[in-house]
């Protein structure tokens, strides 16, 4: 069940200020939050303090290769989620070599309750592409890094606008976000074939959350 559709999330998106540190501060403003505690306040944790975890202490390696310094900026982010798109085109060009597959329908693809990636809509080929990303697992780990980062963006901006609206006006915030406590955010992503050959963008909408979690 499908709630509001949200903004498409896009590559050439506003830069956001948010920010993951893994260094411990002070309550931050508004304007100073970071990622990691945006979502912990749109979770439900809402006016607690919360302590950036340093996984470099725990021996965990940076989430993204250009987070070296212990921060993960919403730009480092988005050009880890573009590095990824652009290693699943590749892939997925490669996979669909010698393929009769109908490129003159858009193909949109997303993944279903078990992970598994799945066509959204008809299409001409529907069970062969399915197939298709069912026998090759590093295809569909591709796509489910390209749509989780995709996600991840969403959230994080849509976390970050409900805190800087609670700083102002609690009541109205969680009025206004609601939606932000039982619901996920389902990635789809589109692919289109022309001249340049593939593109792939992406869009964003707000689902009920699985019973599961």
């Amino acid at each position: 069940m499908q709630i509001t559709h949200r903004p498409t999330v896009s590559p050439s998106a506003p830069s956001s200020n948010f920010q993951v540190s893994s260094t411990p501060t002070t309550r931050p403003s508004a304007a100073d939050t970071t990622f990691a505690q945006a979502l912990a306040q749109a979770s439900g944790e809402v006016g607690a303090e919360t302590a950036p975890v340093s996984l470099k202490s725990k021996g965990i390696p940076p989430l993204f290769k250009y987070a070296d310094d212990g921060v993960i900026t919403g730009d480092e982010m988005r050009m880890a989620r573009n590095e990824a798109k652009a290693e699943y085109q590749k892939r997925l060009t490669a996979a669909l070599e010698g393929e009769d597959i109908d490129r003159s329908h858009p193909l949109r693809l997303q993944t279903d309750t078990m992970g598994r990636v799945v066509v959204v809509g008809d299409h001409p080929d529907k069970a062969r592409i399915e197939q298709i990303f069912a026998e090759d697992g590093e295809l569909a780990n591709k796509f489910r890094e390209t749509a989780s980062l995709t996600a991840m963006l969403a959230h994080a901006e849509e976390a970050i606008a409900f805190q800087q609206a609670y700083a102002k006006d609690d009541k109205a915030a969680v009025a206004k976000y609601s939606y932000l406590f039982n619901t996920t955010v389902q990635v789809t992503m589109e692919h289109r074939w022309g001249p340049e050959g593939l593109d792939v963008l992406f869009a964003s909408e707000r689902v009920l959350r699985s019973a599961w979690g």
